[in-house]
């Protein structure tokens, strides 16, 4: 199978590899490129937990075996509705939260390229899982994300300085519901007597995204 041309739609390399290079320089991601491929890149992270906070609040995929995966639809509307109600718990997913190598595909491209060749995102995520095993990784090793770029990417980005500054993210979709007009792209908290309750009860370092909350095993 032949990939898209990496010359073609050449502006749309070049905001890729410039929103990679934002990616690396964020420092609180802790992330380094190990892999470099036509329309994505492989990214590790030290900490898993941030890996799976990043993938939570983006477009997901995490590889089970063989071409399948769950996807997990936390931080957009209407789905995070589900998470509020209790309908459904990041709990439920936890034995996916172990993985610190995303494949973060540049989807301006990979959906032109979908597009021109009438392929779907199962083929994506079969080429993203070669990719990984030429680097000695397993499906269960790896997530796939997404992203436009842009505002969106932004947005995950500031939440993780904002994190590391103290203050509880609240994302887009997390509160919509409780709004008549207009939508935040991201709320951001500090009280200090909260910030430091959680802190001294070893619930949070610094700040938190709202998601890390619900991840907490409660006390019996």
């Amino acid at each position: 199978m032949k990939w898209i041309d990496p010359h073609e739609l050449e502006w749309l390399a070049n905001l890729f590899e410039y929103n990679t290079k934002i990616i690396l320089n964020c420092k609180p991601l802790k992330v380094k490129k190990i892999y470099e491929g036509v329309i994505e890149v492989a990214l590790e992270f030290r900490d898993s937990l941030i890996a799976t906070l990043f993938a939570l609040h983006m477009e997901n995929y995490f590889p089970i075996q063989g071409d399948e995966y769950t996807k997990i639809h936390y931080a957009f509307h209407p789905y995070t509705m589900r998470f509020l109600l209790g309908i459904d718990s990041l709990r439920n997913y936890t034995k996916y939260f172990n993985r610190n190598v995303v494949f973060l595909i540049d989807a301006n491209r990979a959906f032109r390229y979908r597009i021109k060749n009438e392929i779907s995102i199962k083929q994506d995520i079969h080429n993203m899982l070669i990719a990984a095993k030429n680097l000695s990784l397993n499906p269960d090793q790896v997530i796939i994300c997404y992203t436009w770029g842009g505002e969106g990417l932004y947005i995950v980005l500031a939440g993780f300085i904002l994190r590391d500054l103290g203050y509880i993210i609240f994302p887009e979709g997390i509160l919509d519901h409780l709004l008549f007009t207009g939508v935040p792209d991201m709320i951001a908290i500090k009280i200090p007597e909260l910030q430091d309750d959680l802190k001294n009860k070893g619930i949070i370092e610094k700040g938190a995204w709202f998601a890390e909350f619900e991840l907490i095993k409660p006390r019996i």
